[in-house]
């Protein structure tokens, strides 16, 4: 450890009862806690038996990570280095380095989106399935694995022969139409390089034009319809999307992995539900669109 920079990754989950310790993105360490307190972070240098005569870390970077799950998480990860001249750490003093991180910041818990929500239970008969009326469904989704994989390609036709409508394969949520109170749309998505042009959730329905919401796919970046920037980075990794409605406020809030994104206020009342996965944009579409989803949910106050 002397005489270079490493990264270390603690991960506290209190209600597990659990400390992980992670050196340069490896665990090396896990170990049961000592039970529940009044808990925070510090990090720097804590003299030990047989301690040397001088002691000295750096911290080159710092982050404080609260993760909400349904227990709290307090995650932490710094960048430390330690000079050379100074003798071997005890086994002692390795272990008191992790468990000491920075007890001058202060933190949060960060809250779930769906903190004081009550989840709507769901069956196969809430997913309605929509693709282009040609097609057999196998030729545009497939659910394996609680995976469910939904693509189509830009000169496909649309999904009744006589909608001017561009191609789509969605997920439509049946039977969970609302016109007033705070719903929310809990999924996790995946969307593979090279999808563009593509709305993979909706709030359909509104006072004036068919939607109250699109979050669509250019680049690998998320917007909303074709405008504001909501997210950045999103081609080949599972993230969690989270919309809630409050249709009385006439407000939309969109929330990326547990973190609000974006908020903006709706399009005015109307037969409203949500749907997921791929439907090509008026324009800019790639010739191929795919999405994917899993842990699709339903919550409302």
């Amino acid at each position: 450890m002397y005489g270079k920079w490493f990264r270390v990754n603690v991960i506290h989950d209190v209600g597990e009862g659990k400390v992980t310790f992670f050196i340069d993105g490896v665990q090396k360490l896990q170990e049961k806690d000592h039970g529940p307190g009044d808990l925070y972070f510090k990090c720097g240098v804590y003299a030990q038996k047989n301690d040397s005569h001088y002691m000295e870390s750096s911290d080159g970077k710092f982050q404080l990570l609260a993760v909400a799950i349904s227990l709290p998480t307090m995650a932490v990860e710094v960048t430390a280095m330690y000079r050379p001249s100074v003798p071997k750490m005890s086994k002692g003093c390795y272990y008191g380095l992790l468990l000491l991180i920075l007890s001058s910041v202060s933190y949060d818990v960060v809250a779930d989106p769906t903190d004081g929500f009550t989840l709507v239970p769901l069956t196969d008969a809430n997913f309605d399935l929509q693709k282009p009326y040609d097609k057999p469904l196998n030729e545009r989704y497939s659910y394996r694995d609680g995976i469910r994989s939904l693509w189509v390609y830009t000169n496909d036709k649309p999904f009744k022969p006589d909608s001017g409508t561009r191609p789509r394969t969605e997920i439509r949520i049946r039977g969970l139409d609302y016109s007033s109170g705070v719903w929310q749309f809990e999924g996790s998505g995946f969307v593979p390089n090279g999808t563009s042009g593509v709305t993979i959730v909706q709030i359909h329905g509104a006072a004036k034009g068919a939607t109250t919401l699109q979050l669509r796919i250019y680049d690998g970046d998320m917007r909303y319809y074709r405008y504001d920037l909501i997210d950045t980075n999103l081609y080949n990794r599972w993230f969690r999307v989270n919309v809630i409605h409050d249709v009385g406020a006439g407000k939309l809030t969109v929330f990326i992995n547990g973190i609000q994104k974006f908020v903006v206020k709706d399009q005015g009342p109307g037969d409203l539900y949500f749907k997921c996965g791929v439907y090509a944009a008026p324009a800019n579409s790639s010739y191929y669109m795919e999405s994917r989803w899993r842990d699709i949910k339903i919550y409302k106050k």
